[in-house]
């Protein structure tokens, strides 16, 4: 009875944005992350939530109410054949109760070692805009 509408908005310099509304039906700890990254090593470095793998760069930001840590974590087993070991920014909630949640994450991917300016993100109610350059998209959820 736990529900997930996902909305994946592509944005420009390398981000893209992750809309989640989430119905809980019972206590969950929820998890978000991931990466597009084509590595094919284990070599990498991590810069506070970012992880570096040569020139590639990946992170991830969140908006929501909830109290969030942002983390790197390893990947599962088998999610990436070519480097089993690699490391992906998450973020991470405690334990939530029953109830609906609205998370909103830029995910960021470079392959140039360059950082853009991240796009600004606001929640009111169940309206979500993201601002990137002048551009504003807006998602009613």
């Amino acid at each position: 009875n736990t529900t997930i509408k996902t909305w994946l908005i592509p944005l420009e310099k390398g981000y893209h944005a992750r809309i989640h509304k989430v119905k809980l039906s019972q206590e969950y700890i929820v998890v978000e992350g991931g990466y597009s990254i084509g590595v094919t090593t284990d070599g990498y470095k991590e810069y506070g939530n970012k992880v570096v793998y040569g020139d590639y760069i990946s992170e991830i930001s969140v908006f929501t109410d909830v109290k969030t840590s942002r983390n790197i974590e390893r990947s599962q087993p088998g999610m990436h054949i070519l480097a089993p070991q690699n490391l992906y920014p998450v973020y991470r909630t405690d334990v939530l109760p029953v109830g609906e949640y609205i998370f909103t994450s830029l995910v960021y991917f470079a392959t140039d070692g360059v950082v853009e300016e991240k796009p600004t993100v606001k929640i009111k109610e169940n309206v979500i805009k993201i601002t990137q350059n002048g551009k504003i998209r807006t998602v009613e959820i």
